[in-house]
């Protein structure tokens, strides 16, 4: 009944104007590529920036300069470059599971953006903007002393520091 009438009226549709679906289908296509979402962007040694960024594979690829490698964390996904640490790139930041382990270190530069139920990249809440953006405000410098890895955040050197001079 109503599905075969429904098919039959696209049938019809289509073999009336053959590029008609064609021509939908491409408009849908230039949409979402043309489509910008808000994104965080974060380089080495400095502040998160919030950035209006085509939804695009090749505008990841220049933001981290490089393929893309996209981790889970917390909230957001972010979009990295994958051979940074084989590349030597300026490590970045450093992310921490639940429990406050160190679990991975970013190098070069990263971009946040929120993912659709689909797994698509889509723009960040104005919530994970400001979640975000103080997690990861202080820069952090990477050391190895005697064998073990420090990280010392730029916040904790300004808070040093004050304290110095108090004395």
């Amino acid at each position: 009944g109503k599905i075969y009438n429904e098919y039959e009226t696209a049938v019809d549709a289509y073999e009336k104007n053959p590029n008609y679906i064609d021509k939908c289908i491409n408009e849908v296509i230039e949409e979402i590529k043309s489509e910008k979402i808000t994104a965080l962007f974060i380089a080495p040694n400095e502040k998160p920036k919030v950035i209006e960024t085509e939804n695009e594979l090749e505008k990841y690829q220049e933001l981290v300069n490089g393929y893309i490698q996209c981790l889970d964390y917390g909230s957001v996904t972010i979009i990295c470059n994958e051979e940074g640490k084989i590349n030597h790139l300026p490590l970045n930041r450093a992310l921490y599971d639940r429990e406050g382990s160190l679990y991975e270190i970013i190098a070069g530069n990263m971009v946040l953006v929120s993912t659709t139920p689909m797994g698509n990249f889509d723009s960040l809440t104005q919530g994970q903007i400001e979640l975000y953006k103080r997690e990861f405000e202080s820069s952090e410098q990477f050391f190895m002393i005697d064998g073990q890895l420090c990280i010392v955040r730029e916040s904790d050197m300004i808070n040093s520091y004050d304290d110095y001079d108090e004395r």
